[in-house]
């Protein structure tokens, strides 16, 4: 059980990581009237992030299997990079990314059971 819940912390370091590097390349290529420095501390962050994301899913998936590890750290990372967008970029939130996060989790927890969002008593979770 420990095992398990440090591969779900694993997993969401590795989607924040992710998050965040998404977010540095889009600030690099919204520097228009700054440098060529200014964008490359912005890429060389977003590639820090990257590897330190590497090296957390790694250790996730010494804990989980990959058929929920991949999907648990793709549904933080689109939830994060959709609130990062809203939240430090001034883009819109519409219908279509609040029901892609809301089949995020929902996949998540299906993952999480193996036959769907139930606990061990077979009632929904």
């Amino acid at each position: 059980m420990i095992l398990t819940f440090a591969g779900y912390i694993w997993c969401a370091a590795a989607g924040l990581c992710s998050a965040l590097a998404t977010v540095m390349m889009k600030l690099s290529v919204n520097q228009h009237d700054a440098g060529g420095w200014v964008k490359l501390y912005w890429l060389a962050g977003a590639a820090a992030s990257y590897v330190f994301g590497f090296g957390a899913y790694s250790q996730a998936l010494a804990k989980l299997e990959i058929t929920v590890a991949y999907p648990v750290m793709t549904a933080v990372t689109m939830s994060l990079v959709a609130c990062a967008g809203s939240l430090l970029l001034g883009e819109t939130i519409n219908g279509y990314k609040v029901s892609a996060c809301c089949c995020c989790a929902r996949a998540l927890c299906c993952c999480r059971n193996k036959v769907g969002c139930h606990n061990e008593k077979g009632r929904p979770a």
